[in-house]
């Protein structure tokens, strides 16, 4: 929405639009404090899902974690018992000397349940704003670990 700062926005290979932006007036009443809020949903119509509704209902946890050539960010939630993990992540394809290393560069969102991968949608093309890490960090929770798929 117009003034809010975007740490995350992608459009999903099905078109649906994932972003995690900043809202809220920054006034000192307990309710309308910003803070980081996920929207997932059709890009011409309201959000199908949107956490946290208010401070109130918890914060989002940030985790990065450096690779070598490159390293991955992820924020997650979890909406009754369902774990959502957006990720941005660049990983080094080749370690073969003198040769050209071409990042596999990813984007998208982690969805299980009870520990179990339900699925992994992928941001299509471009990614308009890949996890920026500073409003990250000062809009989330430290996250316990990493989670990956596999």
């Amino acid at each position: 929405q117009e003034g809010e700062d975007i740490i995350f926005a992608c459009t999903m290979k099905s078109g649906k639009k994932a972003s995690i932006c900043v809202t809220g007036s920054g006034d000192t009443g307990q309710n309308d404090k910003k803070f980081a809020q996920y929207r997932f949903g059709p890009a011409d119509a309201p959000a199908e899902l949107v956490w946290p509704m208010a401070p109130s209902d918890g914060k989002l946890a940030f985790k990065s974690v450096p690779y070598s050539g490159g390293g991955e960010a992820q924020i997650s939630f979890v909406n009754g018992d369902t774990e959502y993990v957006v990720f941005s992540r660049i990983v080094r394809t080749n370690f073969e000397p003198g040769e050209p290393n071409y990042p596999a560069i990813e984007d998208g969102i982690l969805i299980r349940r009870g520990g179990t991968v339900l699925g992994e949608l992928g941001c299509g093309g471009d990614v308009e704003m890949p996890i920026q890490y500073a409003l990250a960090e000062q809009y989330s929770d430290p996250a316990p670990e990493m989670i990956y798929a596999e």
